[in-house]
């Protein structure tokens, strides 16, 4: 079984959806826990009309404290041999998830963590599959599977991707930091330093929307620099531990970088060079030991050319390296969109 966590936080116009594709898993006997942090819309409603049709499914409400704590307070009521996390602004389709389900059936391989992939949805029409490259694959261990995804460029910091096992986040007491943004990423670096067994499944059930434009996701402001918080904590967390991943190795190195560059620096390109908010978060970037220390690793380190490019230009010049990082985006976007 499958405790279903799902976050709600004024996304009334998105929940119908999302709900109405997950119902499929409550025939299966997976457990549904929809908590409600304080939503000022219409969103109880429509969980109240849900839940009418499926008593099953378990509704929490809470005052709001943010999606950490709304996720931290679903893993209180779990039951379930894994977890997934899914954002209720998203939806789920079924015909891509019945791969996960064979695998969940074996009775002879139970994983610590299933990583898949998802689906960008920008419009019904304009939709693609990321990671592009992605195999049905068995690792030994996750740092196994960390190392290998870092290298090739498949690792994700979502927890949405990923049906992880309760017994691990209880084993090792993970939580997520509550009252910070990007909380998805240290959660998921500590499961992997402590999983087991990986499983890669070759399919896409989880459909990511980017047209919310209230998702905290499409914002840009000062609080996007709790990333440098994160890797402060990564960094401890990884010289504390006895992992076969260091805070010297590429991979981690690596991490840093694309943490703090997809986070924070590719919003922060899009900002004015004469605005005062892009001025202190360049400060504060340029003045964060970590991940300066990371971008000189990576601008001589064996990677990717544009990791290498793109470090150079940050140590070289922020203006050059603003303008040409804002150019890539734009064009990225574009291909994304219409190609």
């Amino acid at each position: 079984m499958i405790s279903i966590i799902l976050p709600v936080y004024n996304v009334a116009p998105y929940l119908s959806r999302c709900l109405h594709s997950i119902e499929f898993r409550i025939s299966a006997g997976d457990q549904i826990i929809i908590v409600n942090d304080g939503s000022t819309d219409n969103s109880q409603e429509i969980i109240d009309s849900f839940t009418s049709i499926f008593p099953s499914v378990i509704s929490v409400k809470q005052a709001n404290k943010g999606l950490s704590a709304a996720r931290n307070t679903g893993l209180k009521y779990a039951t379930g041999e894994y977890i997934w996390f899914i954002d209720s602004d998203d939806y789920i389709d079924k015909d891509e998830f019945e791969p996960i389900a064979d695998m969940l059936c074996r009775r002879d391989y139970a994983p610590d963590i299933i990583c898949f992939g998802r689906t960008e949805v920008y419009s019904p029409k304009h939709t693609f599959k990321m990671p592009i490259h992605l195999e049905t694959g068995y690792y030994n261990s996750g740092a196994q599977y960390f190392s290998k995804s870092m290298n090739d460029g498949s690792y994700r910091t979502n927890v949405w991707d990923k049906i992880l096992k309760r017994e691990l986040i209880h084993n090792h007491n993970l939580k997520f930091e509550e009252g910070l943004l990007y909380e998805d990423m240290l959660f998921c670096l500590q499961a992997f330093m402590y999983a087991g067994n990986i499983a890669v499944c070759h399919c896409y059930p989880y459909c990511y929307i980017h047209y919310n434009s209230n998702s905290i996701t499409k914002k840009v402001s000062k609080k996007h620099l709790d990333v440098l918080t994160f890797i402060e904590k990564a960094t401890y967390f990884i010289k504390k531990g006895d992992f076969q991943i260091h805070e010297n190795s590429k991979e981690f190195q690596l991490l840093i970088f694309n943490w703090v560059s997809s986070c924070l620096m590719n919003k922060y390109a899009y900002m004015s060079l004469f605005n005062d908010d892009a001025k202190y978060i360049y400060e504060k970037i340029m003045d964060n030991r970590i991940f300066i220390n990371s971008a000189k690793y990576c601008s001589r380190a064996e990677i990717s050319f544009r990791y290498k490019l793109f470090a150079k230009l940050l140590l070289l010049s922020p203006t050059i390296y603003k303008i040409t990082l804002h150019m890539a985006l734009k064009v990225q976007n574009i291909r994304l969109k219409y190609i």
